[in-house]
């Protein structure tokens, strides 16, 4: 489950025929807390008041709301304790399921958005798409970079005030990360879609940064991206621990760069000098996922990744 917060945004919102998407609610305090949540969708806000006992879990289907709205983001604010939300999507075409996946809130709308762990490797099939929400009063316009070891891409967007644009990542294979700047807040994510070992689909979200991080390692095939954001080179350090065996790396990433490899083990800690983001990336039998640390985030011992 997510961090309780008391206020928090979502950019992955569809809630259409072969879109189905529910909210996850949970209050952890002894208080009961009304939740606010704002469906921000083209053209204009639905407002909906949830009300959550102490130690309450609620699920709320999306389309008791709001029906026929392929795009919307998501704003919740609590009256006064913090809850944990999650976002569950499922897409579906005709009888064929076309994946699931699993969102945790995402950072504010900001004037420059950091996404790391782009995997493409669907030429043919869909293409990434980038969306984006400007909740200002101006239109805005994007600059998108798109960094892979062997391609760049820059592409600009016009967003218009509350409104969403979405872009099609027309890119090569390859591991990208994604720097989107703009003169207005934007939010920003990125929804991927696999092929293979099965057809499935992940939100990319903007990245905390880090000098220090430790995350549990998955029991699946998992691949540990690490990018560099920075103007300057950055050496990173890996600590990997399985059982009671410990394997140490470094290396150094150029800037506007990305590492990517496979890794295994009961946890990894990758520390720096400067500041770097990371992902882990979870792609098996049975389904793909990718997982964004966030800032002050309990990750606990043991990170467990479901795909349903």
């Amino acid at each position: 489950c997510s961090q309780p917060s008391f206020s928090g945004w979502f950019i992955s919102g569809a809630a259409a025929l072969g879109q189905e998407t529910v909210l996850l609610l949970s209050n952890p305090s002894e208080s009961e807390t009304l939740v606010s949540l704002q469906f921000l969708i083209p053209g204009g806000t639905i407002s909906k008041q949830v009300s959550l006992a102490a130690g309450q879990t609620d699920v709320l289907p999306v389309s008791s709301v709001i029906f026929q709205e392929p795009v919307f983001a998501l704003w919740f604010e609590t009256s006064g304790v913090p809850i944990s939300v999650a976002m569950q999507q499922r897409a579906t075409a005709g009888l064929s399921t076309r994946g699931v996946d699993l969102q945790l809130p995402s950072l504010a709308p900001a004037n420059e958005n950091l996404l790391t762990g782009l995997s493409v490797r669907s030429q043919g099939f869909d293409k990434p798409v980038l969306r984006l929400f400007n909740s200002g009063d101006t239109t805005t316009e994007a600059v998108i970079t798109a960094v892979a070891s062997a391609n760049v891409v820059v592409l600009r967007q016009q967003v218009e005030p509350e409104g969403f644009a979405e872009v099609e990542l027309d890119l090569t294979d390859g591991d990208y990360l994604v720097r989107v700047e703009s003169a207005t807040p934007l939010l920003a994510g990125i929804k991927n879609t696999i092929l293979k070992p099965v057809v499935d689909f992940s939100w990319l979200t903007q990245s905390s940064q880090f000098t220090d991080l430790t995350l549990p390692v998955p029991s699946y095939k998992t691949r540990l991206h690490v990018a560099n954001f920075g103007s300057t080179a950055l050496i990173v350090n890996l600590e990997i621990t399985n059982g009671t065996r410990v394997e140490y790396q470094s290396f150094e990433i150029a800037s506007l760069s990305q590492v990517s490899l496979p890794i295994s083990g009961d946890s990894i800690r990758i520390n720096s000098a400067s500041e770097f983001t990371a992902a882990l990336e979870v792609i098996d039998v049975p389904g793909y996922a990718v997982i964004n640390p966030r800032e002050n985030q309990n990750f606990g011992d043991e990170l467990s990744v479901s795909v349903r």
